[in-house]
C-alpha cells in the first residue's frame, strides 16, 4: 500500500507536466500566428480582411447606407466605415454606432468591442488600434495595439488562422 502514496502524486504531476508542456505550445503557435498577421504591411492586411469581409460564413456585414468622414480617426478607419455601417463576427464587432469617446480611457474613441468588458479604441492622431481588457481602470501602457483596423479583423475571434 505504501507504492500508493507514491504512485499517484506521481502519476498527477505527469499528467499535469504534460498539459503544461501541451499548452505551452498551443500559446508559442497562437503568438507565432498573431506575430505574423501583425507584422504584415498594411495594404496586404486590407486586401485580406477585405476579402475575408465577403465571407458571411466568418463576418457579418452590413454595407454603408450614407457617406461617412471623421478627421478624428485614422484613415483605416474611415476606409472601413466608408464601406461598412457595421462588422461582427461572434462578440467582437466594430461599427458606427460604437463611435464615442471611451469611458474608461480619457482621448481614446470606441470603435468597437469584443466580449462584455473589451473595447477597440483608437486615438485622434495615432494610426494604432488599441484593444482594453476588462472593466478596471487602465492606462495606454496596459492596452494591446494593432497596427490597424485591417489586421485587427484578421485577429477577430472566430476567423480561421489559414483564412487570414
Amino acid at each position: 500500500m505504501w507504492w500508493l502514496v507514491v504512485a499517484i502524486p506521481a502519476v498527477a504531476f505527469t499528467v499535469l507536466g504534460v498539459l503544461l508542456w501541451l499548452g505551452a505550445r498551443e500559446r508559442r503557435r497562437t503568438n507565432a500566428e498573431l506575430a505574423a498577421i501583425t507584422s504584415l504591411p498594411v495594404a496586404v492586411a486590407q486586401e485580406r480582411a477585405l476579402a475575408l469581409l465577403e465571407r458571411p460564413d466568418i463576418f457579418q456585414t452590413t454595407r454603408a447606407s450614407t457617406p461617412f468622414t471623421r478627421s478624428d480617426l485614422p484613415s483605416h478607419v474611415v476606409a472601413l466605415f466608408v464601406l461598412f455601417d457595421h462588422v461582427g463576427c461572434g462578440e467582437f464587432w466594430l461599427g458606427r454606432e460604437a463611435l464615442s469617446q471611451s469611458a474608461r480611457l480619457p482621448g481614446f474613441i470606441k470603435i468597437g468591442e469584443d466580449c462584455e468588458f473589451t473595447e477597440i479604441l483608437v486615438r485622434p492622431g495615432d494610426p494604432l488600434i488599441y484593444v482594453s481588457y476588462g472593466d478596471g481602470p487602465q492606462t495606454e501602457r496596459t492596452l494591446e495595439t494593432v497596427p490597424s483596423v485591417w489586421h485587427e479583423l484578421l485577429i477577430a475571434p472566430g476567423v480561421p488562422a489559414e483564412s487570414a
